[in-house]
């Protein structure tokens, strides 16, 4: 069976995504839509043409994971800014404490349950250095009492920066290097009040988990 699942425009958005987190793509430096194709076609059973990989990096573009340089090629980006990793937190902050608001007394036993599996997936990938399943666990973790909520304008707006999202997010988690440890126990401490249904405590644990975000990121930044 292939490996390129969904659309083959798909399939090189979450490649290319995955060069850059792994680092395989160098930020600050520039690549060109036939040397991509051919990365992502090594790794497959069918040959990626320029057209997908073209459709991905222009997605890509609107993110600000790459620069288009005409005529040249993609250019990686080396960093997101400080004022964009905190904005990014503060709006998510602002969102998901008013989402906490509303589900917290509508979560049942198996959101719950739901909640604990992820933490102990995220146990595994701590355990094996995994910080990129880890991150990509982390966020779908945090949407989730979006769907205990079920606010379907709510839920359309986060759609549209959904990747967003994911994408600074990540950036500013692995780039520093926060360890994984210190993520799973806040969110252990998050879902412990959910459990007992502690708003406060909860919209705390929020708080204090995005606000470390940001000061970490800006450490990380004034180091370079």
């Amino acid at each position: 069976m292939s490996k390129i699942k969904s659309t083959k425009k798909q399939y090189a958005y979450n490649e290319i995504k995955k060069l850059i987190q792994n680092g395989d793509l160098v930020s600050g430096e520039i690549y060109s839509e036939q040397m991509l194709a051919d990365m992502l076609s090594g790794g497959t059973a069918e040959e990626v043409s320029r057209t997908p990989v073209r459709e991905a990096l222009q997605a890509m573009a609107l993110e600000g994971a790459v620069r288009i340089k005409p005529k040249k090629g993609v250019l990686i980006v080396s960093h997101v800014s400080v004022n964009e990793v905190a904005d990014m937190f503060d709006l998510r902050a602002a969102i998901e404490t008013y989402i906490v608001r509303k589900a917290i007394p509508r979560l049942k036993f198996e959101d719950i349950a739901v909640l604990r599996g992820y933490i102990e997936k995220q146990k595994i990938y701590t355990a094996n250095e995994n910080r990129s399943d880890f991150v990509k666990l982390d966020f779908k973790m945090h949407m989730y009492l979006m769907e205990v909520y079920r606010n379907e304008w709510m839920s359309d707006i986060i759609s549209r920066l959904r990747e967003r999202f994911f994408s600074v997010g990540v950036h500013a988690v692995i780039a520093t290097g926060r360890p994984c440890e210190e993520l799973l126990a806040e969110h252990i401490e998050y879902v412990d009040a959910l459990e007992r249904r502690n708003l406060p405590l909860a919209i705390d644990c929020l708080l204090r988990h995005f606000e470390k975000g940001v000061d970490s990121y800006k450490e990380y930044m004034n180091l370079k």
